[in-house]
């Protein structure tokens, strides 16, 4: 079936291509019954809309770009899903990738975005300073950049997240009044809030005269399967378990 073009709807139903066009843009200069009158004929003869066409005309394309870690991560899912949702209310398509953390495949995901002419980008970075310089050129090119969890970079744009190096601070003060000394902290390899939340364990112990034991420092590679990551764990308890050497509490400060 030969697509429909915004041509054949004009001759169809006797108006202007450029009528059509800006009904089918949404322009403020065609009237709502037109409007709806060339929407429904489009819709009806699956007619389909050229983002391209529209950059090239307007420099929008409604299209938002969004790089996480992992889309199988809960805590990511959660927030897509609380993205998409208001999304849904709007004219704005989202594309979805996935970093893995990995510096280089961001850099060339940025990079993709870049040129399929995103209108705004969110991202939890990796915190890789070739990346960062990238975000930084697309921010002055002005595509609005926004940071979601990994905040703590001194990049001047919007940050969604929270204070890890205050929140972990409070926990391990409150584990500290509960005359709890001897903490594991239990956190993965990656950096960014991991360093933050690891920086808060440690000066909180610091303040309140704890000497540290760097037995207690238990870094995970989370790039492992959850199998080997339970292993992993298992074998440092069991290994404190036979040595009468078992922390007073335990703080984890990844999932």
């Amino acid at each position: 079936m030969k697509r429909i073009t915004i041509k054949d709807i004009a001759k169809a139903l006797g108006y202007s291509i450029g009528t059509v066009s800006k009904a089918l843009a949404d322009s403020h200069e065609i009237s709502e019954v037109t409007k709806i009158e060339i929407q429904k004929f489009a819709d009806g003869n699956g007619y389909q809309y050229n983002q391209y066409a529209k950059l090239l005309r307007t420099g929008k394309t409604n299209i938002i770009g969004m790089i996480v870690p992992a889309i199988g991560n809960s805590f990511f899912s959660q927030i897509l899903e609380g993205i998409e949702e208001k999304m849904s209310k709007t004219a704005y398509n989202l594309i979805i990738m996935q970093s893995y953390d990995d510096p280089i495949r961001e850099l060339n995901l940025l990079e993709t975005l870049f040129k399929k002419g995103v209108d705004a980008i969110i991202i939890a970075p990796t915190g890789n300073c070739i990346s960062m310089d990238y975000l930084i050129k697309l921010k002055n090119d002005g595509i609005p950049v926004v940071f979601i969890d990994r905040i703590n970079y001194d990049i001047n744009t919007h940050k969604i997240g929270i204070d890890n190096y205050k929140a972990v601070y409070q926990g391990i003060s409150h584990l500290i009044k509960r005359d709890c000394h001897d903490i594991l902290f239990v956190s993965s390899m990656a950096k960014g809030v991991v360093e933050e939340r690891k920086r808060g364990y440690l000066q909180c112990l610091n303040d309140s005269g704890i000497r540290i034991n760097h037995d207690n420092l238990l870094s995970i590679d989370v790039e492992k399967k959850d199998a080997a990551n339970r292993e992993e764990l298992i074998k440092h308890l069991t290994h404190r378990l036979m040595t009468n050497t078992l922390p007073q509490a335990i703080f984890t400060a990844s999932d």
